[in-house]
């Protein structure tokens, strides 16, 4: 991994967990497309996520692609519920860069910050 981007991954890692980073053992990135994200690339992943929870119907595929990197990947809101209280949807996150790839599927719920966030269950 490039030490300048690693801030922005685990800013990035951070905007999709909600747990601490400090201790958090990050190795298991070195071999994950987020790895080979620049700024750009993350700022360009983000803005799609937000824009899939927030207007994209279930199922629908919303993607995204840095053309000067090449890397790209897309986010699929699953179904929508409520959990805790909050709006929530599952979503279906892929993202890639060169032979790198990365896949989860992650509960995004909207906070009453109105930002999307990964809850962890």
């Amino acid at each position: 991994m490039r030490l300048k981007h690693l801030p922005t991954a685990i800013f990035a890692l951070c905007v999709l967990s909600t747990q601490p980073v400090q201790g958090f053992n990050v190795r298991f990135l070195d071999n994950a497309a987020i790895s080979r994200f620049n700024d750009k690339d993350i700022q360009m992943m983000l803005h799609t996520l937000e824009q899939a929870m927030d207007q994209a119907s279930d199922g629908t595929e919303v993607t995204w692609e840095n053309p000067k990197t090449g890397h790209h990947g897309s986010i699929v809101p699953l179904n929508t519920k409520t959990h805790e209280g909050m709006d929530c949807r599952d979503a279906d996150i892929r993202n890639f860069a060169g032979s790198f790839t990365g896949r989860g599927i992650h509960l995004m719920c909207k906070t009453d910050d109105g930002k999307w966030r990964a809850i962890t269950q």
